[in-house]
């Protein structure tokens, strides 16, 4: 599965950490529903220009392809899911563990932008040689949730 290196090199030989963004609707891969990412420089660097982007349409096994952007693990990035349909709220782990992305636009907004931050200096940094599992799933509504509505 791809995955997005996070490297730091001293020639000639690189040492590599990994993340995965894996996506899901209800619990399961649909391709047939597009939701899109990108990646950020910098803590709440939603909006900054994106250093790179991944899509679900079309994708049958949910891992995101981010085209193996190489990230510092001295750095801090931000990841977020853009535009998130009416209807949909959107459930995070890291690996494993349940997390709480961030609407980068509040508290005047909700676009359905949901960010997370990660690397150095949050409570999600970058390992080398491990994978960082990120799990997002949307769901209509969760339980015990209201999804986003129209207006």
């Amino acid at each position: 599965p791809l995955v997005t290196g996070v490297q730091t090199c001293a020639l000639p030989i690189c040492q590599t950490g990994l993340f995965d963004v894996k996506k899901v609707v209800n619990g399961s891969v649909d391709p047939s529903l597009e939701f899109t990412f990108a990646i950020y420089d910098g803590p709440d660097g939603f909006g900054t220009g994106a250093l790179a982007t991944a899509s679900s349409g079309g994708d049958a096994d949910g891992i995101l392809d981010f085209g193996g952007i190489a990230l510092d693990p001295t750095a801090t990035y931000t990841v977020c899911e853009l535009e998130t349909p009416i209807g949909y709220s959107s459930v995070w782990k890291v690996d494993g563990s349940s997390v709480t992305a961030y609407n980068p636009d509040a508290p005047s907004d909700d676009f359905g932008n949901r960010c997370i931050d990660f690397g150095d200096g949050t409570d999600r940094e970058f390992t080398i040689g491990e994978t960082m599992a990120i799990d997002v799933d949307n769901q209509s509504p969760p339980p015990g949730t209201t999804p986003r509505s129209p207006g």
